[in-house]
């Protein structure tokens, strides 16, 4: 980052930095976690260009923050390199690849304003945000969607907290990549007259909003089709006052990419108040089943279920269930009577809380955990939130979360990271239109998650046959945890979320720090050495650090490992290129309280790998 630019944010807190580099025509392309874009030499680090956009000048946007997950390309007729990026001040700009100035014709100086084709943007703009977001181009359109945030107080109206409010809902838009001109939008939320509308009661399609894709979107380019995660509705724990399935959140939806026209859906999971997002990019592959090559579409959910469907026609690859799930007890709501559960593959996150899933490593453990959680409602997948207070099994972080996945197209095998944890929370009486508000309740003794570990997974599902392969530990996890010290555990998993990526042999997965034992220590004197100094680490007593793994692809065992820092915070995806006949291999780490770092490994001579120096 330029000094000037270092100058501005001095003393400003960062989100996570997750923006995976773009490796293309000789050059890294980033955008950092406040929005600055750059163009990066591959083998030195060394910034070609910088563009400051400047959004992170207002204030920071309340869902998400400043978080990036990196930026697009595009390629004219003329063989001209275009990046698309988002800001956090809600504008989309163009730059040109080779210079990295603003494109002359899109847009007003090369950006466009995305609040003025929001429907029904909101009375506070910083409650949508659009920083997190990866524009998809297919052909010459730029979809995107955006961040709506979940909180239901937020959104009421100053003079009166009793009047209905108005929410915006998470559309999904094409823009001309030329121009920036608005070609199609696609309504996440019904309007009148829409396929779906019928399933929001009462009328709530008018006002209730979210049902938005705050992930990644991926795309079909031969065939010209999108796929779109979307996610649960405002407020994400209540619905009473949207009674109904609420079509389209919950679901994917496939659209067509020049027109924004629906071509199939699937609804994951109906009028969803237990925040199950669709959480990442749908994966698409091609899978043999029965002897039969079939173009597929996998999506991952928090839930810990892997949705596979022909990605042409929307049908599931195997039986969806619908299957009757508990009821809610809370006065005004009126949950779903059943919910999807794909016969393949088997879940690969824990489901439920039922007493063999309690934390049991110790019996002091057992028993702290059976009397934290004796005053709240336990039980299967689905069990909702009530006055008293509810166990989310998986919680609110997944199951898988952002990352995803990392398909194989040698194997059909899908590698999957995800957390196993809960969420305690209960609903609460409220005087305003909601008539309730959520309450977070403890969910963890010292830091430990109230289930049986491991706590982080890795596992390879073969999409082949719908079942597993193998699953181990992702990460080392507390193992250091004084309630565990007795013990000797072997790795335990962390419990935080972690991205995947396949290769022709190996499987690569970063962790981050475990940071359940104890408080950090302070890291200012380690930070310009972007954590690879692991004897200054360990001699401040720091030996939790974050690690980058690679895994035999076919067993799942450790081949290689290195500390990438004190803290990998939520980081990006890895990326592997080869440029001038040496194969590297990045991955963004730092953001919020640590410094941000694209950090670079390279094999040596004889394909080891190690540590770049530039």
């Amino acid at each position: 980052m330029m000094a000037d630019l270092r100058a501005r944010i001095d003393g400003f807190r960062t989100d996570n930095f997750k923006g995976t580099p773009l490796m293309i025509d000789g050059r890294l392309f980033i955008r950092t976690q406040l929005g600055v874009v750059q163009a990066f030499d591959p083998r030195t680090g060394l910034a070609i260009w910088t563009h400051d956009p400047g959004g992170y000048t207002g204030p920071r946007p309340l869902s998400y923050g400043f978080t990036t997950r990196g930026v697009a390309f595009w390629r004219d007729p003329a063989g001209r390199g275009r990046i698309l990026s988002t800001t956090a001040d809600r504008r989309l700009i163009a730059l040109d690849a080779e210079s990295g100035e603003p494109v002359a014709g899109f847009g007003a100086g090369g950006a466009i304003n995305l609040d003025e084709s929001v429907r029904r943007m909101p009375e506070n703009p910083w409650f949508v945000n659009y920083s997190n977001q990866v524009p998809v181009i297919v052909g010459d359109v730029a979809i995107i969607g955006f961040v709506v945030t979940d909180t239901e107080a937020g959104y009421l109206p100053k003079a009166d907290k009793h009047a209905r409010p108005i929410v915006p809902p998470g559309d999904i838009r094409g823009f001309d990549v030329r121009t920036g001109e608005l070609r199609w939008t696609f309504h996440t939320v019904p309007d009148e007259g829409e396929l779906g509308v019928e399933t929001w009661e009462n009328e709530s399609w008018r006002w209730v909003g979210g049902s938005n894709a705050w992930s990644l979107m991926s795309a079909d380019p031969e065939r010209g089709l999108v796929y779109v995660p979307l996610t649960c509705p405002t407020f994400n724990y209540f619905g009473g006052f949207r009674q109904g399935d609420n079509l389209f959140s919950g679901s994917i939806v496939c659209l067509d990419a020049t027109t924004g026209k629906r071509a199939w859906h699937f609804q994951t999971i109906h009028h969803d108040v237990f925040d199950y997002d669709l959480p990442c990019a749908p994966i698409l592959g091609d899978i043999t089943v029965n002897g039969r090559v079939v173009p597929v579409v996998t999506q991952l959910g928090k839930n810990g279920f892997a949705f596979v469907f022909n990605r042409v026609t929307g049908e599931p690859i195997w039986p969806v269930e619908e299957r009757p799930v508990s009821q809610s007890t809370v006065p005004g709501e009126r949950t779903s009577p059943t919910q999807p559960f794909p016969s393949r593959p088997p879940p690969f996150a824990g489901q439920g809380m039922a007493d063999e899933r309690v934390l049991d490593l110790t019996p002091e453990l057992k028993a702290r955990a059976l009397a934290l959680m004796a005053t709240f409602e336990r039980g299967p997948i689905y069990t909702p939130l009530s006055l008293r207070g509810a166990v989310l099994a998986p919680g609110i972080s997944g199951g898988a979360n952002w990352p995803g996945g990392a398909f194989d197209p040698e194997t059909g095998v899908l590698y999957v990271t995800a957390v196993n944890d809960v969420t305690i929370r209960s609903l609460v009486p409220e005087d305003n239109f909601f008539g309730y508000r959520f309450r977070q309740h403890a969910s963890r003794i010292e830091g430990l998650p109230l289930v049986n570990p491991p706590w982080g997974t890795l596992t390879a599902l073969n999409l082949n046959t719908g079942t597993i392969t193998w699953q181990i530990a992702n990460g080392r996890g507390p193992k250091s945890h004084p309630a565990l010290a007795a013990l000797s555990p072997a790795d335990l998993g962390t419990p935080s979320k972690s991205n995947a990526m396949v290769t022709a042999t190996l499987v690569f997965a970063a962790t981050s720090a475990d940071t359940v034992n104890g408080p950090p220590p302070d890291l200012s004197t380690v930070r310009t050495a972007p954590g690879v100094n692991q004897a200054r680490l360990e001699e401040l007593g720091f030996n939790r650090h974050a690690t980058v793994r690679a895994f035999d692809k076919a067993t799942g065992e450790i081949v290689w490992e290195h500390p990438i820092g004190p803290s990998f915070n939520d980081g990006g995806a890895p990326i592997t290129y080869s440029w001038q006949g040496r194969q590297y291999l990045v991955l963004p780490v730092g953001g919020a309280a640590d410094t941000t770092h694209l950090i670079a490994f390279a094999l040596r001579e004889n394909r080891t790998p190690a540590l770049s120096t530039s």
